[in-house]
C-alpha cells in the first residue's frame, strides 16, 4: 500500500462504529486539530486532504467476529501509516462488550504487535 500524497496527518484513530468515530472526531476538531471523519477504510488511492491533522476511521469491530476486526484493525492502522500518521489511538466500546465470539482486547494488542 502506498499512499504517495502525504498531508500535514499527525494521529490516525480507528473506532469500533460509527457513534465513537464521531465523538472522537468531534473531541478532537473541538481540540484544534485538522479532523477528518472517513466511515470506512479508504482506498490505496485515496488523499487526504493537505492541511488534515488527525483521520479517525470507522469499522464495524464492535459487531464482528475478533479475527475479522484484528484484520480489519491492522488493514486501518497500516492505511493511516502510509498517509503520515506517527500517533495512532484505538477508540473502543466504552462499555466494553466483549463475548467469547468477540473478544475485544484481541483489538487492543494488534498496535504493539502486528502493525508495521
Amino acid at each position: 500500500m502506498t499512499n504517495s500524497h502525504k498531508s500535514s496527518l499527525i494521529l490516525g484513530c480507528i473506532a469500533d462504529d460509527f457513534t465513537g468515530g464521531s465523538d472522537a472526531a468531534s473531541f478532537l476538531a473541538a481540540g484544534g486539530m485538522n479532523t477528518i471523519l472517513l466511515s470506512e477504510i479508504p482506498e490505496d488511492n485515496y488523499c487526504l486532504p493537505e492541511d488534515i491533522e488527525a483521520a479517525v476511521i470507522t469499522l464495524k469491530s464492535r459487531t464482528q467476529e475478533t479475527s475479522a476486526a484484528v484484520a480489519d484493525s491492522l488493514k486501518a492502522i497500516r492505511w493511516l501509516q502510509s498517509a503520515g500518521a506517527s500517533h495512532f489511538y484505538v477508540k473502543y466500546c466504552s462499555t466494553f462488550d466483549s463475548t467469547p465470539e468477540r473478544e475485544r482486547s484481541s483489538v487492543l494488542l494488534f498496535p504493539r504487535t502486528d502493525a508495521s
